[in-house]
């Protein structure tokens, strides 16, 4: 079920980093990994999508040791290619675009995939308890 904090843009994902956090306070010398562990279990969602919420968040907390990837290297030192049209008119390579736009909208699509995940996850169980219930009523 959705909290008032999961109802605004990211809130999923501040929900999660909060519940980790509290879980590794509750739980002196635990690891961050099965501190991941518990709270997907406990949510139903994968240790991998616990993770990605984490750190998406954690990055943008100033209070965290958890900082932003470089980007370096020759991925990063790498020009993307300019966008050339073929003889068959269709164009091939990078469309221009702002790097801060796609940025956004990755975001965007990410926050609404782990959303949708979660959603998903929530109407599975709600249907095995139902399959539950109808089991028990016909006796």
């Amino acid at each position: 079920m959705a909290t008032a904090a999961s109802a605004e843009r990211g809130g999923v994902q501040r929900d999660t980093y909060e519940r980790v956090k509290a879980v590794l306070a509750a739980s002196p010398g635990l690891t961050t990994r099965d501190a991941f562990a518990r709270v997907a279990e406990e949510t139903g969602r994968s240790v991998g999508t616990i993770q990605t919420s984490y750190y998406r968040i954690a990055r943008e907390d100033p209070n965290t040791t958890v900082k932003a990837r470089p980007r370096s290297g020759a991925k990063a030192a790498r020009r993307p290619r300019a966008a050339t049209t073929s003889a068959n008119g269709r164009t091939r390579g990078r469309q221009s675009s702002s790097g801060g736009d796609l940025d956004r909208l990755i975001e965007r699509f990410l926050d609404a995939q782990t959303a949708l995940l979660d959603h998903v996850k929530q109407i599975d169980r709600e249907r095995k308890d139902l399959d539950r219930i109808k089991a028990l009523l016909q006796g």
